[in-house]
């Protein structure tokens, strides 16, 4: 029994010694992540805000750059979705910021990226394809609103109604079909009305 007790005690040392030197600062990176992330997003909701320096904090495109931004406070070996997640949260801010311009391509992107990556039908996937539709019906509605010929506005509409209704068939396949009989149900009424 002591031979026992003495060998878990001597081997406890190289249980520390591993997680020391390869669990250990990765955790106090990700702890130190977290709290930089809650940082930003009390930036992100202030009254006062900058969205400019919000995007900067969550990645300012520099390694180790100061003040750190989120990107570079995460281990370098962090789970990709993580990264993702990020690249599509400023994507979200830009197209608060209505800089549809920048957000469309780089939505183009990530979807890509994402599908490769994860899947067609992946949450993430799925979240990325969302906010592509709507930045397309942003840009849609930009362009009608400044009066610009139905030709350029028009395409934005449509990829923007073919994105939706591709999530909306790939989302709950029986929900799509309820609403498609729905919608017959409410043209058939209202050609017998006429």
């Amino acid at each position: 029994m002591r031979k026992w007790i003495t060998l878990v005690w001597l081997l406890s040392g190289v249980v520390i010694f591993a997680y020391h030197y390869n669990y250990g600062p990765k955790q106090i990176q990700r702890e130190k992540a977290w709290a930089l992330l809650q940082e930003i997003r009390s930036l992100e909701t202030a009254e006062d805000r900058n969205i400019d320096e919000v995007l900067l904090r969550y990645n300012d495109g520099q390694p180790r750059s100061h003040p750190v931004d989120l990107w570079d406070a995460l281990p370098e070996d962090e789970d990709p979705k993580v990264f993702y997640q990020i690249r599509l949260t400023q994507v979200r801010l830009r197209l608060e910021a209505y800089d549809v311009g920048k957000a469309l391509p780089e939505l183009e992107e990530l979807l890509t990226e994402c599908a490769d990556a994860y899947g067609e039908n992946a949450d993430l996937t799925a979240a990325v394809r969302e906010t592509l539709g709507k930045a397309q019906y942003m840009a849609a509605w930009t362009l009608q609103g400044v009066g610009a010929p139905p030709e350029e506005w028009r395409a934005y509409a449509e990829r923007a109604r073919q994105v939706f209704r591709y999530l909306a068939e790939h989302s709950d396949p029986k929900a799509y079909g309820d609403y498609e009989a729905q919608v017959h149900r409410a043209f058939a009424e209202l050609s017998d009305n006429k």
